[in-house]
């Protein structure tokens, strides 16, 4: 069952639509509307493409870390 805030595993496309690796995901809440669509985010480790102002790095030092099922710092891309 998903629910908002959890970490599942996505398959995102790359910026040259190539296939990558599958990075994780963050199933971020329901959007608005009658159907059951989700919003999702990418999570990633490659923290130095964090764009400030814009992404929210997600750091070992921050208080919800240990419960956020992350094992290293990364980045979150909002979508």
């Amino acid at each position: 069952m998903k629910q908002s805030g959890q970490i599942a595993i996505l398959q995102f496309p790359q910026a040259d639509l190539a296939r990558g690796e599958a990075p994780s995901g963050a199933a971020s809440g329901t959007s608005p509307g009658r159907f059951d669509d989700w919003l999702a985010c990418m999570i990633s480790t490659q923290v130095h493409q964090a764009v400030e102002g814009f992404d929210e790095v997600v750091a070992e030092a921050d208080g919800d870390f240990a419960s956020s099922g992350l094992k290293t710092v990364s980045v979150i891309r909002r979508g």
